[in-house]
């Protein structure tokens, strides 16, 4: 049998040849009902073309994709893992063709070949995936990272660079306005990844797409290594700009404190220096303390970094004298 889903080229003749007998060929129409939300399901579907969307419903008639099935897998997986139905639901969102089964056949064939039970948990796991995924960007994505998100899924389904999606159906299944999906597309094209006709959007290069935005459109593999070079580089950019911006604060504040000092130097001489009537009350020891503390005022560093605390009072002493009469002041300690 040839088959272009993923699932049934890749698995064992032996398990393949329990499911042939039971496999029905069927055309996907638009918006065909495969699902319906906590109803039993009837039938697996194996898809050859087209899309099919997973849908979770809200209140007031609101709903927001969760999942999209193409031709790397099916539909119906709570079947696989023992349940009989499921909240979600379900649709072609793109018309195609797929292979269904019925589900009572499907669990006879899982039960008689472990092989067959491995390989369809196996796409468990990845929808799984997927669907974590998708939480993650609508929870914390911007929209224009959501719709390009949704435009390379759809690309990798359709296997073209071509959809033929209206902007009416792409804010149903992102949960916005039609308003807000023009100008998140508007945004995309005018960074060059893609194109827009009436009906049709054209993605140029998705490759390079997919590498500008690793941490949401990339494989679970690929995601986590992008994440982690993604998180280095965060954390190198915000390094530099802190060391950037301490640098150029330490600067201005060194500057301005520079600059605060020399005045508060000046006011503290020009209203705190003795007069010539007060310092010639003053004598000997009392008069050198009282030039020594008002020289601490102004320069405390320079008492704290000598050794010798006379040598510090003499020199004191010597200075503030020299500022006195630098200022006209008349002082004989």
């Amino acid at each position: 049998m040839q088959s272009k889903n993923r699932i049934l080229a890749t698995l064992a003749s032996g398990a393949l040849d329990l499911l042939v007998p039971h496999l029905e060929p069927v055309e996907l129409g638009m918006l065909q009902k495969l699902e319906i939300p906590n109803k039993p399901i009837p039938y697996v579907y194996f898809v050859e073309h087209g899309i099919v969307s997973v849908v979770a419903a809200g209140p007031r008639r609101q709903s927001i994709e969760v999942g999209v099935i193409g031709w790397e897998g099916y539909t119906g997986w709570p079947v696989i893992i023992g349940g009989d139905r499921t909240p979600l639901d379900t649709f072609v969102q793109v018309p195609g063709s797929a292979h269904r089964i019925a589900v009572a056949h499907l669990r006879r064939a899982l039960s008689d070949s472990p092989t067959l039970q491995l390989s369809m948990f196996k796409h468990v796991q990845v929808f799984i995936s997927q669907i974590s995924q998708t939480a993650l960007a609508n929870g914390m994505g911007k929209l224009e990272e959501r719709l390009a998100r949704w435009l390379l899924t759809a690309q990798d389904r359709m296997q073209t660079d071509e959809l033929e999606i209206t902007h009416e159906f792409l804010s149903m299944m992102l949960s916005v306005r039609r308003p807000g999906v023009t100008v998140a597309l508007s945004l995309l094209q005018t960074r060059g990844v893609l194109n827009m006709k009436r009906g049709i959007i054209l993605i140029i290069d998705g490759k390079a797409w997919r590498r500008s935005q690793p941490s949401f459109t990339a494989s679970p593999r690929a995601r986590r290594s992008g994440s982690s070079v993604s998180q280095l580089k965060f954390w190198r950019a915000r390094i530099a700009a802190f060391v950037r911006f301490c640098t150029v604060f330490g600067i201005a504040s060194v500057g301005s404190w520079r600059i605060i000092e020399s005045y508060s130097s000046r006011q503290i001489r020009d209203r705190s220096m003795p007069k010539r009537s007060r310092c010639n009350e003053h004598s000997g020891r009392s008069g050198m303390w009282t030039a020594y503390e008002y020289f601490r005022s102004i320069e405390p560093h320079r008492v704290g970094l000598m050794a010798d605390p006379n040598a510090a009072l003499a020199n004191d002493v010597r200075q503030a004298h020299a500022i006195a009469v630098a200022d006209g002041h008349a002082w004989d300690p």
